[in-house]
């Protein structure tokens, strides 16, 4: 009798993950995934939708949230130009940006599955005094 009982869960194993699971009755739910050549949509500083974000003055910084119709899995994100503008963490779906220098910088963030969206950043340090000092004596 225990050889039974062990055979009869072996079959139903082996049933539900061949084609026969329709014919009794088991579905599976498909994970959506993203359609090739999906964008991911960039939001930022307040709720706004875009593609480039514009500081001020160095170690400013912003957060931007990264997000993908039918997509549920992280981004990765990478400065072409890390002088100018860093992005923390390399990986997730919300990332801080920080405005290190002067100068533009691309920002990608990229899905598993290749998709790319791009944002341009651009920082411009603006106003300020510089005061120098040289005593002789």
């Amino acid at each position: 009798m225990r050889g039974f009982g062990v055979t009869a869960v072996v079959l139903c194993i082996a049933c539900v993950a061949t084609a026969c699971t329709a014919e009794r009755g088991y579905t599976a739910a498909a994970t959506p995934t993203p359609r090739p050549g999906t964008t991911p949509v960039l939001t930022l500083p307040g709720n706004v939708i875009g593609t480039s974000l514009a500081f001020d003055a160095v170690n400013q910084t912003a957060t931007v949230a990264v997000s993908e119709p039918g997509y549920t899995g992280t981004f990765t994100a990478q400065s072409n130009a890390p002088g100018v503008a860093t992005v923390s963490p390399a990986s997730g779906t919300s990332f801080t940006l920080t405005a290190i220098t002067a100068g533009t910088a691309a920002v990608a963030f990229t899905d598993s599955y290749g998709n790319v969206a791009q944002l341009i950043v651009t920082v411009t340090i603006s106003g300020g005094v510089i005061s120098i000092s040289h005593v002789v004596k």
